[in-house]
């Protein structure tokens, strides 16, 4: 019996897939370090927060930084924060609630 050849399509699908598993994992895990601390300089009265995507995370030394604080950035930026930064620096501003 033949085997029916592989689809183009899905091979490039399941390749960005797989390539970008790793990034999202540890994007996932910044977004619970980032909320924490955001909520605690929140509670200080402090109405920014910055980080670094570290270069090395997890074991897993080779992953694409530059995704992941580009998905880091656009997470925080839909959630209606203001946010800047460059290259694996994210920080996140927000105005205090008027009375």
């Amino acid at each position: 019996m033949l085997q029916k050849p592989v689809n183009a399509r899905d091979m490039a699908l399941q390749s960005y897939k797989h390539a970008y598993q790793i990034e999202d994992t540890i994007v996932k895990s910044l977004i619970e370090i980032t909320n924490t601390g955001i909520k605690e300089r929140a509670s200080h009265g402090k109405l920014t927060y910055e980080c670094v995507v570290p270069p090395f995370i997890y074991g897993c030394p080779r992953f694409n930084r530059a995704y992941v604080a580009d998905k880091l950035r656009q997470t925080y930026a839909d959630q209606g924060f203001t946010v800047k930064g460059t290259g694996p620096v994210v920080t996140i501003t927000w105005k205090p609630k008027p009375d």
